[in-house]
């Protein structure tokens, strides 16, 4: 058998020649009638279907000669030569076991056919039929099998596309980690000697925002509950940073909460609100976290009371330029990010994107469920 090549079932076998051979029986009894046959020949119709489930046996050896010598370069010549003898011999076995089961059948019932009949059990027209049959089995065989090269391939591609799309999610969501890890770990340089008991506690929830990302590792999509945990354990190590200086109020409805978000996409949003906050001023700096749905769309905004003009920066940076690059992957042109001064001063960052319950990244590539023989 070629590799790769889709087993094909001696059931189905057998069901397409039942098929083929009730056709040809049902074509044989109106052609008798027509002509007016003795009844005792009645059995010569029988025959035919007989002579065609002969065929049926002997498909599997002509499907797996057709895999062992495809019609294919550079050894085209020799399948064809291969093709031929097998033909002429399987030819042979259908017309012999056809003969001599008509001409038992008409010595047993003493009737000799004449005209039309002597025509039906004409050998070299049952040579040339057989022919036709063997070429339209070599033919089946070899479309089948690419049509299932050709379905192989294209799964095999959208599971390259597929874990590429994952591989490029990943990266853009790792380019945001060490912007992180930089502040926090000089945070903790810094506090190490003058605020021990500080210093700890950033670590430990360091420790835990590190081990809810790594647990949720090659996820494109989590639930907004996920998400605001994680979040959460961010704003812990960003809250022993700045004391006081940080006040976060975070707004989610129960109706939201198991909608799925891409991973990973507030802690950027308010990273920016924080860098271009509560470090560009020394009084409090509150943001706000707020999930709403509208329909059949999610927003989530992440607003802050910092400076009154929003940095150009802001928008190129890189935790706003991975989000987006990840929010196009996901959802391509369906989704939106807007960042926009607050009339009163600071700035606002908002998503939207499509609400679902069910992880956009949760279809896998069917499997094909061949039947082997």
């Amino acid at each position: 058998m070629t590799a790769g090549a889709t087993p094909i079932s001696f059931r189905n076998i057998v069901a397409i020649w039942l098929i083929a051979a009730t056709i040809a029986v049902l074509q044989s009894a109106t052609q008798f009638v027509h002509f007016r046959g003795d009844p005792r020949n009645w059995g010569l119709v029988a025959l035919t279907f007989l002579g065609w489930m002969v065929w049926a046996a002997l498909t599997p050896f002509i499907i797996r000669l057709t895999r062992r010598f495809p019609l294919q370069r550079p050894r085209v010549v020799i399948a064809i030569a291969v093709h031929f003898f097998a033909a002429v011999v399987c030819v042979a076995v259908v017309g012999i076991l056809w003969q001599l089961l008509s001409r038992t059948l008409i010595d047993a019932t003493g009737i000799r056919p004449t005209g039309y009949w002597r025509n039906f059990l004409n050998p070299v027209g049952h040579a040339m039929v057989g022919v036709v049959t063997y070429g339209c089995i070599v033919a089946a065989v070899t479309a089948f099998d690419a049509v299932g090269r050709s379905h192989r391939a294209a799964l095999t591609t959208a599971r390259l596309e597929r874990d590429v799309a994952q591989a490029r999610e990943q990266a853009i969501k790792m380019q945001v980690h060490p912007h992180f890890l930089f502040n926090t770990l000089h945070a903790v340089s810094v506090l190490i000697t003058e605020d021990p008991a500080t210093a700890r506690a950033m670590v430990v929830h360091l420790g835990d925002f590190l081990r809810a990302t790594l647990a949720r590792a090659g996820r494109a999509e989590v639930t907004l509950r996920e998400e605001l945990e994680l979040l959460t354990h961010y704003l812990d190590v960003e809250r022993l940073r700045f004391g006081d200086r940080l006040v976060v109020d975070v707004t989610a409805g129960d109706d939201v909460l198991d909608a799925y978000v891409p991973d990973l996409i507030l802690q950027p949003l308010a990273e920016n609100a924080i860098k271009h906050g509560v470090s560009t001023r020394t009084g409090a700096h509150h943001i706000s976290v707020r999930a709403l749905r509208r329909d059949a769309r999610l927003d989530l905004t992440v607003e802050d009371d910092g400076v009154e003009d929003v940095p150009s920066d802001v928008r190129e940076g890189i935790g706003l330029r991975s989000t987006r690059r990840r929010l196009a992957h996901l959802y391509g042109a369906d989704c939106a990010l807007t960042l926009a001064a607050r009339p009163d001063g600071g700035a606002r960052a908002t998503v939207s994107l499509p609400y679902h319950l069910e992880p956009v990244d949760g279809d896998r590539v069917a499997e094909a469920d061949d039947d082997g023989a």
